[in-house]
Order: structure tokens, then sequence, then C-alpha cells
């Protein structure tokens, strides 16, 4: 009969997060990022129905929260019928982004024109980056949240107490000392 011994004292177990967070936050990630992955796509049908024309800014709408005022422009351009349109942007920022007066592409669908978007990288993709890096931020913290959890529950079971049923024909360490 051989009997090993693992440890001859108890150490503790670095703190480390609940895998029930880690969890929560690949949620979050994978949400966001879903949601990105959509956004990505509603913008590449956008574009394939889009047509170009100038615009101008004609006023900033401000809107204040908690976070500040952001501008928000209005837009005045001509749509495929000679129709006039006059559109808000979905984008504000501040400062904002243009002035009043401000000559703008704009990308707009033919069949609603109020759905437009001023040409440029943030105008036009400005919502899909956003998603997709705050996404890919949280599930990059989520693995690193995944991997502690789980180094952390390694680290238990390696230091839990062997009861003494479960010593007969454990040899799994030579270095560990052995009873025969």
């Amino acid at each position: 009969m051989r009997i090993t011994t693992r440890r001859t004292s108890m150490q503790m177990a670095p703190q480390a997060p609940s895998l029930g967070i880690a969890l929560l936050f690949n949620i979050i990630g994978l949400a966001v990022f879903g949601g990105g992955i959509w956004s990505f796509a509603d913008t590449r049908e956008f574009l394939a129905l889009a047509k170009e024309t100038p615009g101008t800014v004609v006023e900033l709408i401000a809107s204040t929260d908690d976070d500040g005022t952001s501008y928000y422009p209005v837009v005045s351009f001509q749509d495929t019928s000679g129709t006039q349109q006059r559109v808000q942007t979905s984008m504000g920022s501040n400062p904002p982004a243009h002035d009043v007066g401000e000559s703008v592409t704009v990308l707009f669908d033919p069949a609603k024109p109020q759905k437009m978007r001023i040409k440029g990288f943030w105008g036009v993709w400005g919502l899909t980056a956003f998603l997709l890096g705050f996404g890919t931020l949280w599930e990059s913290f989520s693995f690193v949240l995944l991997s502690k959890s789980l180094r952390n529950r390694q680290v238990i079971a390696e230091n839990t107490p062997v009861s003494p049923g479960n010593l007969l024909n454990r040899n799994d360490d030579d270095s560990n000392p052995v009873i025969s």
C-alpha cells in the first residue's frame, strides 16, 4: 500500500473574481459586440441604397443631459425628386462637429430621405466602430476575469486537504513523500 501527501501546510488561495461576474461581463461584451455586428450590416445595407448629394448645415440643436451638452446638426438637402429635406442627424458631439452654414456631403435613402447621414467616417461608421470597440474591450476584460477565476479554482483545488480515504494509491507527484 502506498500513501502520498500533497502539502504539509495550508496556503491561502489568492482572491479572484467569481465565475458569475466573469460570465456576466462576457454576456454584456457579446451583446455589445453583437450590436456592433448588427450596426455593420445595417450600415452596409444603407450604403448599398444611399444616394449622395450636397447639403448645408442650417442649424445646431443642443441637447443637454447628465453628461453635458451635445450638438446635433440639422442638414438641408434636395432629395432625388427635387424636394428640399431638412433632417436632424442622430450623431451629436461637443464641440459641434459642423458649423451652421457649412457645406457637407449627405448620404440618404431615396425611399426614406429622412434616413440620412453626413458622409465621413464618424457620420457613417461611428456607431459601428463604438459598439465593436467597446464590445471587444468588454470581451477582453471578461477573458481576464474568467482566467483569474478559473486559476483561483485550480489553486483552491490544489490546496484542499485530502481526506484519508483519498490518500490510498495516490502518487501523482514523485517529489512528495510516499509511505509504503
